[in-house]
């Protein structure tokens, strides 16, 4: 957890690439693919809340192991 708290994990829209269905509004369908990857991005994905959680994950299990 400590390695992967601490890894680059890429930019959101990267890893919408790979999402097959990133149509989620009303309006999405009229976007070009580029800002369709942003907007999908944006809502989907939150990489410094998801590594600081990984940190805090980390950090409360190295605790335990310490005891």
């Amino acid at each position: 957890m400590q390695q992967l708290s601490q890894a680059h994990l890429g930019e959101a829209w990267i890893l919408a690439e790979i999402v097959p269905e990133r149509k989620l509004e009303k309006y999405d369908s009229y976007l070009p693919e580029n800002l369709l990857l942003m907007g999908y991005a944006s809502q989907a994905f939150d990489i410094p809340a998801t590594q600081k959680w990984l940190q805090q994950f980390a950090d409360t299990k190295s605790g335990l192991t310490q005891i």
